[in-house]
Parts: C-alpha cells; sequence; structure tokens
C-alpha cells in the first residue's frame, strides 16, 4: 500500500442537489441547510461512544461538527476531532491510539487511570432532515 503522501481516498462525487435523482431529499436538505452551502450538500463530522454506565450504558451518536467545505475537509475536521474529543469514558486519560478504519472514520482508543474504552468518529453527508435535530447537537 502507498504511504499517505501519494495515496488518494476516492471522494464522492460533488453534484449538486437537483442532479442528485430525489427531488424529496434535495428540497428537505435546502430547506434546513446553512446560507453559504458548499456543493454537494453539508458535511458534519459525528462522533459515537457510550454513555451512561453499568446496565444503563448505551451507545450514543452526536453532531461534533459541521463542516462548511465539502468532503475532503470533512475528512481533514475528523481527523482534528479524533485527536481533541474529549470523550465521557474514560475517566483520567492517559493516552490514544487512533485508527482509520476507512476514508470517512476513525476508531480511537483511549487508555483511562483504570479502564479503557472506544469512540469513532465520521464523516456524513446529511441528505434528509425529518426533524429537528437533537437539542444536545451544537447549532450551526
Amino acid at each position: 500500500m502507498s504511504d499517505d503522501a501519494t495515496f488518494q481516498w476516492p471522494t464522492l462525487p460533488d453534484s449538486q442537489d437537483e442532479a442528485s435523482g430525489d427531488d424529496e431529499i434535495a428540497e428537505s436538505v435546502r430547506a434546513n441547510a446553512p446560507a453559504k452551502r458548499a456543493p454537494g450538500g453539508t458535511w458534519v463530522v459525528l462522533v459515537q461512544q457510550n454513555a451512561g454506565s453499568g446496565e444503563a450504558m448505551r451507545w450514543t451518536a452526536e453532531q461534533a461538527k459541521v463542516v462548511d467545505g465539502g468532503q475532503d475537509q470533512a475528512r481533514r475536521e475528523a481527523l482534528a476531532v479524533a485527536e481533541t474529543f474529549v470523550p465521557r469514558h474514560p475517566m483520567m486519560e492517559q493516552g490514544r491510539t487512533i485508527y482509520r478504519t476507512s476514508p470517512d472514520s476513525y476508531v480511537v482508543l483511549v487508555v483511562g487511570a483504570t479502564s479503557e474504552f472506544a469512540f469513532e468518529v465520521k464523516v456524513a453527508q446529511v441528505v434528509k432532515r425529518l426533524r429537528p435535530e437533537p437539542q444536545s447537537w451544537p447549532a450551526r
């Protein structure tokens, strides 16, 4: 495999919403999109992690960042989130290892004082909003 300096990860086509072939999705994205949008729709960085403890522990997703650029910019932002995001678990982080599992996702293993946990960082394109975003997601 080539090193990252010469290897180019594939990207999704940068199509306009009107060219997507699905007017309902295009209209949904247009109605909820920020005023200044990159071609191809709105890109976000999502973080998935464990929340709660014991029997109540569950896997959650949250929007860490809305990206003003396209997919390539979102990929750069995702790596920055993987390096700096402070997960709910473990407490007292001692270190972390970041694994790129695809061009658009990372698994981050975090070592704490007494335990280890993992979280995922993913690049995603908003294609449709059916209701308002959860209150916990940062505003645009």
